[in-house]
């Protein structure tokens, strides 16, 4: 009895010391946006309405419910923001973060599953992020829009026009199948919002062939929302066109990635989204300077994303940014916050996320950046949210994937990803689901 009193009570104090955190956290974060948003707006060379009502030059983002529609297109003032490329109308993205110091570049490709990735050896990028204050402001994507005739939106001369990408976010649907890609040789998609244990969809998803007009490329994305849907409704129409924009500008692969995410971060803090936040993995495939195909894999939270090929290969590309991480909590440590119940600050459960601005102090949007050489045959990639990863271990993929049909035929790309949800689903998933295999060879 006295001992399931002392943990009713411990749970109890547990409860109401995580209340009060999130209430002071709101608190702070609005205390401290007015000052960050000014600072910003300064270094676009933006102005602010005064306190007499004067006009401004501001920027008019988005409306962060657009939902993520192919049928959809932008209005006369460019408010849908999405054309069938994906690209994002001149007032698409205005506000942006302001960028880490250049730093020395450096491959970092995890290990096998047996030997994890080790954080601290991540690339300088992320340890820029982590190590740096911001000095410069980044002119990749705020105030240098200008609108070109045919509606597209232009950054320093960058034209992101229809004929750049094919955006192909939420093709593959339950019955459907794979159509025929250039840069890989297929992709299947499967969602469930597990309604048993959840009231809504929080994930999202963008498969690009073409990427960037060229055969050669693609990029994947899978985001995992919580606290809503605004952040990953942002996130689906900008992440890829900011990582587009920086590499259009000679930024390396990893380096672009930062940026792309830090960008969309402050966009993600312009609407608000102090509680709402989501995680994110994106997958690059490109040929490098030798021609050879590479994988660049960026995430920040515990989005996975996990290659595996018909010998039983099994290598994790990311890394798994949770509270009660050791290398994450001496971060979040060294920042001023702490973890409580195995939650930052005793409110969140990942410690990197794009969002959730009223932590942002300890729960950093800098991604986890790794390349992979594309040389064996028969590679799978597998990118899913926590509602997959949760049940299934990344070393039963090779098993659950290499499952001949009964006539003999390995899995097409659409049925192994409809196989992992039902997996996870039998296993008793409490999550949304979204799982991503894309057959790279």
């Amino acid at each position: 009895f006295w001992g399931k009193l002392s943990d009713s009570l411990r749970n109890g104090r547990t409860f109401f010391l995580s209340l009060r955190v999130k209430g002071l956290l709101v608190l702070e974060g609005l205390r401290e946006k007015a000052h960050r948003m000014r600072s910003l707006r300064k270094a676009f060379g933006m102005t602010e309405k005064t306190t007499e009502g004067a006009s401004v030059s501001a920027a008019q983002p988005v409306a962060a419910s657009a939902p993520l529609n192919m049928a959809a297109a932008p209005d006369a003032q460019g408010a849908a923001g999405l054309t069938l490329s994906g690209a994002m109308s001149p007032n698409a993205i205005r506000e942006n973060a302001t960028s880490v110091p250049a730093s020395a570049q450096e491959d970092n490709s995890n290990g096998d599953l047996a030997s994890p990735p080790n954080h601290s050896s991540a690339s300088h990028v992320e340890k820029a992020a982590v190590d740096s204050a911001p000095k410069a402001s980044n002119p990749g994507l705020g105030g240098g829009a200008d609108s070109a005739q045919d509606g597209s939106a232009q950054w320093s001369g960058l034209k992101l026009s229809p004929e750049k990408q094919n955006l192909r976010g939420g093709v593959f649907k339950e019955g459907t199948s794979p159509e025929t890609f250039t840069a890989v040789r297929a992709v299947g998609f499967t969602d469930d919002p597990n309604p048993r244990f959840r009231p809504s969809m929080e994930d999202g998803h963008v498969i690009l062939d073409q990427f960037r007009g060229r055969e050669s490329e693609a990029f994947f994305g899978v985001y995992d929302g919580h606290g809503g849907r605004s952040a990953v409704e942002t996130v689906l129409t900008t992440l890829h066109v900011a990582f587009e924009y920086e590499l259009e500008r000679g930024q390396s692969v990893e380096r672009a990635f930062f940026e792309a995410y830090n960008s969309v971060d402050a966009l993600l803090e312009e609407r608000k989204c102090y509680l709402v936040g989501t995680t994110s993995v994106t997958c690059y495939v490109c040929a490098d300077d030798n021609g050879k195909r590479v994988l660049y894999t960026a995430n920040a939270g515990d989005a996975r994303a996990v290659l595996c090929s018909e010998s039983g290969m099994v290598r994790r590309l990311s890394y798994d940014h949770k509270a009660d991480d050791a290398a994450e909590l001496r971060r979040i440590s060294d920042s001023g916050g702490f973890v409580a119940a195995k939650r930052v600050n005793g409110v969140l459960a990942v410690s990197r996320a794009l969002g959730d601005h009223a932590l942002k102090s300890v729960v950093i949007c800098a991604p986890h950046v790794t390349k992979q050489p594309l040389e064996e045959e028969g590679l799978v990639l597998v990118l899913a949210c926590d509602g997959l990863w949760d049940v299934v271990a990344d070393e039963e993929l090779s098993k659950l994937l290499n499952e001949k049909r009964r006539a003999g035929r390995p899995l097409d790309a659409h049925q192994m990803s409809k196989k992992l949800v039902k997996t996870a689903l039998e296993r008793g998933s409490t999550d949304n689901i979204s799982v991503m295999c894309v057959r790279l060879s």
